[in-house]
């Protein structure tokens, strides 16, 4: 290897290492947090997280796809969690809810997502109405190592902004305002009689409440606006986190209880499951069948003329043979040939009439089968038979009356 070889490796050498040296100087490993689908009984429960945050704290705690009371073997002190559309639950279903709170058993449910129509039996039965309200209200993040009091705290709202939400939980000097906000689509509404007998209320009288806690018997019960912040993705906000314990807290009492977790398994059909979650296989799939209708389907016109068939052409034969004598000058001699042929015939048919000649014969012939003078003149004697019209007027004139003898 000569000395340019040599400088010219040697340089690209330097480059690549600098390269090299360039990427590992500026290279930052920095983790990523990626959510990913969830899997397993997360895909369809909606209640999973809380049944595993629960679980941490040891709560013995069950999920059901929906309400079933004789199932579930309900006791006193036990934690009733409905995140579901309560519309659908009966008055005896009902009646046996009800029934279990009032011997010490906690329940909280959530307002149905719909303010028209029936509000259901559970609604019906505690005399609440759903109002439709679209807002979002700060949160005030408590100390998760505060009690809940046992009183009722009515929300104050600003008249000039509807939307602006100021109360105090009256947790004491830990309390502080948190970043998240709570949103709802929905309140319930309360007549002023029964105000007073709420323990805990959220909101305000004009615009509806956005939680409330009501004791009935030995146990109690609350409504929510929504659950959603006790949902799986939501639970993981920091503020959803601490407004869930404080729900939660005067349910789970003493720790003893049992918490059952009701929600809607609200399974999407296969075939939509099929789309969402198999479309990196029916995509090629589909290109794959639009491909093979392609080339399977008629298209417009042959791209190859069909093959002809073999077959006896003996008219074309006869007719290039024609063209090719008359071509040749050799129109006379197909005339006399044709001629010839006619006159053989006329003779054995009628060798009276075949004895005469020239105008007589035509005279005769023109009487008995029905030519005009002309053509007869035209076929008998005819003139320029190296024309094509006049050759081919004197052999049809022929074949005619050849054909008539």
């Amino acid at each position: 290897m000569n000395r340019r070889g040599l400088l010219i490796g040697l340089i690209v050498a330097l480059v690549l290492a600098a390269l090299v040296g360039w990427w590992l100087y500026t290279f930052e490993r920095v983790p990523q947090e990626i959510n990913l689908p969830m899997r397993g009984e997360a895909s369809y429960n909606p209640l999973f997280a809380l049944k595993k945050t629960l679980q941490a704290q040891h709560t013995n705690v069950t999920t059901h796809a929906g309400l079933n009371i004789a199932a579930m073997h309900l006791q006193p002190g036990d934690a009733l969690v409905i995140n579901a559309d309560i519309r659908t639950l009966s008055a005896e279903q009902v009646d046996d809810v009800w029934d279990w709170v009032v011997d010490g058993g906690h329940l909280l449910f959530a307002l149905p997502p719909a303010s028209e129509g029936r509000v259901g039996e559970l609604l019906e039965s505690l005399d609440l109405k759903v109002k439709k309200h679209s807002s979002c209200l700060s949160l005030r993040e408590i100390s998760t190592n505060t009690d809940v009091p046992d009183k009722k705290i009515e929300s104050k709202t600003n008249a000039n902004d509807d939307e602006k939400f100021d109360t105090d939980f009256g947790y004491g000097s830990d309390s502080k305002i948190g970043k998240e906000k709570f949103c709802s689509s929905f309140r319930f509404q309360v007549d002023a009689k029964h105000v007073s007998e709420f323990s805990w209320l959220w909101g305000s009288e004009k615009n509806g409440y956005v939680f409330g806690r009501h004791t009935r018997g030995k146990g109690d019960w609350l409504v929510a606006a929504s659950l959603d912040f006790l949902t799986n993705r939501r639970l993981n906000e920091s503020d959803n986190a601490t407004l869930a314990w404080q729900v939660l807290a005067p349910a789970l009492g003493t720790g003893t209880g049992k918490v059952h977790l009701v929600y809607a398994a609200d399974v999407p059909p296969w075939y939509v499951l099929m789309v969402v979650q198999g479309w990196p296989i029916l995509l090629p799939l589909l290109l794959a069948l639009l491909a093979w209708l392609w080339a399977r389907s008629q298209r417009f016109g042959p791209l190859l003329l069909p093959v002809t068939a073999n077959r006896r052409a003996l008219l074309e034969h006869v007719q290039a043979a024609g063209d090719f004598a008359i071509s040749r000058g050799r129109g006379p001699a197909l005339y006399e040939a044709a001629r010839r042929a006619f006159l053989e015939r006329l003779r054995r048919r009628d060798p009276a009439l075949a004895a005469l000649r020239g105008e007589v014969m035509q005279q005769a012939l023109a009487a008995q089968y029905g030519f005009s003078a002309e053509d007869l003149q035209q076929a008998l004697n005819p003139v320029d038979l190296n024309r094509p019209v006049q050759f081919f007027t004197a052999i049809k004139t022929l074949m005619s009356l050849r054909a008539k003898l």
